[in-house]
């Protein structure tokens, strides 16, 4: 069962994402109590609370706000959450499967398969277009199955992340990911 995320949520999302930081599903510094860490969740606090992530310009000024959908999942109705997801918007239309997690104590009982497609039935679901992968992440091999399951192919290769782009996405967005070298990471 999937809901809408609030503030309230953010200690049980920060748990997952510290705890996927540590295996190299999310960025390792996230691992860590530092103050970029402790910026970078006041900043997603904020996004649960308001809609709207704060995300860097390019001289890395925290600038521009992006529309972020949030949700997180439970196995049934009235259960503790297991799991989250966070849309982060691309561009006008196009949002990217941008974080999202399962609970370590509750993998592997399909809670994973169940969540995404969950997920992508939401209104920023049926306009996401892209998921990153981590390479150095121990579920990489999992998420590609999955996400695969789900329409997402490989579209381009860095030394640390995989860029999955659905075959719905729009094509110069695709040809964009494909082939900009300005991409991060």
């Amino acid at each position: 069962m999937l809901r809408a995320a609030f503030p309230t949520d953010l200690d049980f999302i920060r748990r997952l994402v510290v705890e996927g930081a540590a295996d190299g599903s999310f960025d390792p510094e996230l691992a860590a109590p530092t103050p970029a860490t402790a910026l970078f969740f006041a900043n997603l606090g904020s996004a649960l609370r308001f809609g709207y992530l704060r995300t860097p310009d390019a001289a890395g000024n925290l600038t521009r706000d992006v529309h972020v959908a949030g949700y997180v999942y439970s196995s049934q109705e009235g259960s503790p959450a297991i799991g989250f997801g966070l849309f982060k918007e691309l561009e006008r239309g196009s949002f990217e499967l941008w974080l999202t997690g399962v609970a370590a104590e509750a993998r592997g009982q399909g809670h994973g398969h169940a969540m995404v497609g969950e997920l992508l039935a939401t209104p920023a679901g049926q306009m996401a277009h892209v998921v990153r992968c981590n390479r150095p992440s121990a579920s990489l091999d999992i998420a590609m199955r999955l996400f695969g399951k789900f329409g997402f192919v490989l579209c381009r290769e860095t030394p640390a992340v995989l860029w999955l782009v659905n075959a719905r996405a729009p094509p110069e967005l695709m040809a964009r990911i494909a082939h900009s070298p300005n991409l991060s990471p």
